[in-house]
């Protein structure tokens, strides 16, 4: 058995009742987003979200790729806008709230920057700028990962209902 078979068999849903629930929530969903009047605010919403984070993303991998591994900068760039449209993707596609949007945030981005930069401190003398960029793009593919691992279980576990109990002070 496979594991998408053994996960729906487990939460008792069969294929074949799926299908039709999936087919028929997506037809209706492109139903009312295709109107005219909804593609335009979808589309302008988009496009002034998208502006934004360019912005924002390249100032990010300016931040992350500094000093030593500033010669990587445009790749760096590359992989970040790519990893963006990920992540827009993905929230669009997968949320459960249809007025979800995903940007990065600018907290996480000041520690993978100390963390860029202890990394290639801590590289040998010898390594070259495709080494040294190879590691750290490596961790934030790791640390984004984990990130994404730990959410989703704290999501699917209900770990913030246990959040609400905790004193603010």
């Amino acid at each position: 058995m496979t594991f998408i078979a053994s996960t729906l068999h487990y939460f008792k849903v069969s294929i074949p009742v799926l299908a039709p629930t999936c087919r028929a929530r997506l037809s209706d969903w492109l139903a009312e987003e295709l109107q005219p009047e909804q593609l335009v605010k979808s589309l302008t919403a988009g496009f002034l979200i998208y502006i934004e984070e360019v912005i924002a993303v390249v100032s990010f991998a300016a931040l992350i790729f500094s000093k030593e591994l500033s010669s990587q900068l445009p790749y760096a760039v590359g992989l970040v806008l790519a990893g963006d449209a990920l992540l827009c993707l993905f929230i669009g596609i997968f949320s459960s709230y249809s007025g979800s949007i995903g940007i990065e945030q600018d907290a996480p981005v000041a520690i993978l920057a100390l963390s860029a930069a202890a990394i290639v401190a801590a590289l040998p003398l010898g390594a070259s700028q495709a080494e040294r960029f190879s590691t750290v793009v490596m961790m934030i593919v790791a640390t984004t990962l984990a990130t994404g691992l730990i959410s989703s279980c704290s999501g699917r576990l209900s770990w913030g209902d246990s959040c609400v109990s905790c004193p603010t002070r």
